[in-house]
């Protein structure tokens, strides 16, 4: 994976460019691939129920940024069908699996009100995802972004926690 991180490393840290952003934007999903498939073997590995939770929790974190560059890119003028096709598909798979975290049987109480929180930060997530063209919506998306990124961490640690020895 460092061989991957490296050269969108050059970029991310770079000079700010419309170019800069539109090579992030098509190379970062090999890394994020890699990324991925290393979570699978460790997830499979452990075989446990709330292995799966860790994994989908934290996929969420990857998700709410995901949207959030997306939102970014087509905010900075990258929009093209396969971009505007790869949110809408973030945006799917992002409440499908809130949906389903939202109704695991191993949730705790506190768990259950985290979540609770993250569907409404989610509601409006996607209400200023809608929003494109706006300007003044750029940050709205990066705070809510955020926030979700910030709570599913907090989910994915008592997740963790919940994970047998």
């Amino acid at each position: 994976m460092s061989t991957q991180w490296q050269p969108l490393r050059r970029i991310a840290t770079g000079p700010v460019s419309r170019e800069g952003a539109r090579l992030l934007g098509e190379r970062d999903e090999e890394l994020l691939r890699s990324a991925h498939d290393l979570v699978l073997v460790l997830q499979n590995a452990a075989g446990t129920a709330e292995a799966n939770l860790v994994n989908m929790s934290g996929r969420q974190r990857m998700l709410s940024q995901r949207l959030a560059k997306l939102y970014m890119l087509r905010a900075y003028g990258v929009d093209t069908p396969s971009l505007r096709d790869e949110l809408d598909a973030a945006r799917s798979e992002f409440e499908g699996a809130l949906a389903t975290l939202r109704d695991a049987p191993e949730n705790t109480p506190a768990i259950g009100l985290e979540l609770d929180a993250v569907a409404l930060q989610w509601d409006w997530f996607r209400g200023a995802l809608d929003l494109q063209g706006t300007d003044s919506f750029v940050l709205v998306v990066s705070d809510a972004s955020e926030s979700i990124l910030s709570s599913m961490d907090l989910i994915t640690a008592k997740y963790a926690a919940l994970t047998p020895p």
